[in-house]
């Protein structure tokens, strides 16, 4: 049963959406990052969610002691990520993942320097969720075909901006989008 408003207030219409507008200003901007209020509600955590758009004489950023994961949406350009001395060359609309306790290096292309968003996580059910869309550490690179992933990226920044509070809530629930699409994306 629908209850009518209020009298003397009209009904509200869908609000507007303003990503279009984010994804804009965000393509300005050089760097952004947000801390995940973290929480015990679920299997998988978001702390860090962020975006970033480098240039060709950005160093590299080595890892020796990551305790958690990482995956970053490259939305332009292309840079390479070392896994365990390792180098996997990673180029626009694809995903590359980063391990706990894997030594890790990664940095922009000198000529074509990448623009990406990430999200770090961690959590009981980690390996097994990037198991179930088929990426370990023999397979840390994903081809995206699907241009609402990248989106979904930047949405979680934007919303995890905007609300604080619940950022937590906000950053899981992209979490699981993002490896739902790429689930179907690959087939299951």
């Amino acid at each position: 049963r629908r209850v009518p408003p209020p009298k003397g207030r009209r009904r509200e219409g869908p609000e507007p959406r303003v990503f279009k507008k984010e994804r804009k200003m965000a393509k300005k901007r050089l760097f952004e990052y947000n801390h995940i209020k973290s929480s015990s509600l679920s299997e998988i955590q978001v702390y860090n969610a962020g975006y970033e758009k480098t240039t060709g004489k950005k160093a590299p950023r080595v890892l020796t002691d990551f305790g958690g994961y990482s995956m970053h949406y490259v939305f332009s350009g292309s840079g390479v990520v070392e896994l365990n001395g390792k180098a996997y060359k990673v180029h626009k609309d694809e995903i590359f993942f980063l391990f706990p306790d894997v030594k890790t290096a990664y940095y922009p292309d000198k000529k074509t320097p990448w623009r990406y968003s990430w999200i770090d996580f961690f959590g009981t059910k980690a390996a097994e969720t990037l198991a179930a869309v088929r990426v370990d550490l023999d397979h840390p690179i994903l081809k995206i075909n699907d241009p609402e992933i990248g989106k979904l990226f930047m949405k979680n920044v934007s919303e995890c901006n905007k609300y604080v509070e619940v950022s937590d809530w906000i950053s899981v629930s992209y979490f699981y989008k993002i490896m739902a699409q790429i689930a179907v994306q690959n087939g299951g």
